[in-house]
């Protein structure tokens, strides 16, 4: 009852890629705007040095989707590399969330500054995850499904 038969999962929003980057560039556009809004109304510049940490965090998972064509993945090193993307991700995710909660203590932001910041730089982080997850499912070649994508 609750389910979904194979014709409504393979016809619903988020099956097409084109669709998904649309709306991930959309609400990506809406992370960008709280964090320029933080900076503009409440002049200052700390959710700015929020973002350098917040793609410093990303660095680890783009960088090990490379390492499955390299001979580092055939040697058997997999699950130090897989350790290495989980520790470095979240220890640098857990320092932009926390330098935020250290901005607003020490008086670098107050308290709206902080709620827009953060907002934005968890809508920021969820998209580009979300850019990651969805596009590593797919095969790029528009060879062989031409009436996917132009029809």
């Amino acid at each position: 009852m609750f389910g979904l038969n194979n014709t409504q999962s393979q016809n619903s929003l988020f099956s097409k890629p084109l669709t998904n980057l649309i709306i991930i560039s959309s609400v990506l556009s809406i992370g960008f705007l709280f964090i320029i809004l933080s900076v503009s109304l409440y002049s200052t510049y700390g959710p700015l040095v929020n973002l350098l940490f917040l793609f410093i965090s990303i660095l680890p998972k783009c960088l090990i989707k490379v390492v499955p064509n390299t001979c580092i993945k055939n040697t058997g090193e997999d699950n130090r590399l897989d350790t290495f993307n989980v520790f470095f991700s979240n220890f640098f995710l857990w320092f932009f969330l926390g330098l935020n909660v250290v901005q607003l203590h020490t008086g670098i932001m107050n308290t709206k500054c902080f709620v827009l910041s953060l907002i934005g730089d968890v809508l920021i982080y969820s998209q580009i995850i979300m850019f990651l997850y969805t596009f590593s499912n797919y095969d790029h070649d528009l060879l062989d499904d031409e009436d996917e994508y132009y029809y």
